[in-house]
């Protein structure tokens, strides 16, 4: 994966609806689910991060979340 630096490591994100994963290494979450964001892969357009609450780790879209604490 390729990072962006740390332009966006170590940020809060909040889920903006539900989503569901679609493959094994993706994240799978709820809407309002904050998850802190570990790297960014700007080429695909994903993050990879862990869920706040239970930790749970894995890459998702950038669409679907919003940046709520930097």
């Amino acid at each position: 994966m390729q990072s962006s630096g740390s332009s966006s490591a170590g940020k809060i994100c909040r889920a903006i609806f539900d989503y569901d994963r679609g493959e094994e290494n993706e994240l799978s979450f709820q809407a309002h689910e904050e998850i802190e964001i570990l790297s960014a892969d700007n080429k695909n357009l994903s993050f990879f991060g862990r869920t706040v609450n239970d930790s749970r780790f894995g890459k998702f879209p950038m669409n679907v979340v919003e940046i709520v604490k930097y």
